[in-house]
């Protein structure tokens, strides 16, 4: 284990063999985090980037992270549009929005501009 101090500035110095080891040059950016009450150092060097390349690559057949967080978010648009459509419904409140305004600002915003209406 290494002991290091933390000068006026809060700076400090990473020991020469650690940064061999690790690859940390001059300008080399360094990301911090705290864990479990421990301050963890990661260098952001190449190597480190090359490394975590291709990480979040799915498996052959399954959607990758972009296509799941679209479903997701699509669900949630419908979540949406039937929480606001039962919202207008319970309020006894006949809905009639035309399909052509429902096409142009949506289903949600349609009811929401019904609803503040009144």
């Amino acid at each position: 284990m290494r002991r290091t101090k933390i000068n006026a500035k809060g700076q400090i110095t990473i020991p020469a063999e650690l940064r061999e080891r690790f690859g940390i040059e001059k300008g080399s950016r360094i990301k911090w985090k705290e864990e479990r009450g421990r301050l963890v150092l990661t260098p952001m060097t190449e190597r480190f980037i090359h490394e975590c390349r291709g990480i979040l690559k799915p498996a052959p057949g399954e959607p990758s992270a972009f296509d799941e967080l679209s479903a997701e978010r699509e669900r949630e648009r419908k979540r949406e549009d039937l929480k606001y459509a039962l919202l207008a419904g319970l309020q006894g409140e006949k809905i009639e929005i035309p399909v052509a305004e429902i096409r142009k600002k949506g289903l949600v915003a349609a009811l929401r501009k019904r609803t503040r209406r009144r």
